[in-house]
């Protein structure tokens, strides 16, 4: 179960980086869907590298977009 991330800045420009409170996990599944829940970002794992993940969203248009994590 993810727990205590946080998401330092809004809005974001390029890249999302999300931080881990308790640094106890390693990788992260990431989905990012439009706001009619279509996925614009498939399933993607990735690494906390001290903490931080670092995702690039210079492809997506300005808008609202839903954050799905799991581990």
């Amino acid at each position: 179960m993810i727990s205590n991330v946080v998401l330092p800045q809004s809005p974001v420009k390029n890249y999302l980086i999300i931080e881990s409170l308790n640094k106890l996990t390693n990788f992260i599944h990431c989905t990012i869907l439009d706001i009619s829940g279509k996925v614009v970002i498939p399933d993607t794992i990735v690494e906390f590298c001290e903490g931080v993940v670092k995702i690039s969203i210079e492809s997506l248009q300005k808008g609202l977009y839903i954050l799905h994590l799991s581990d």
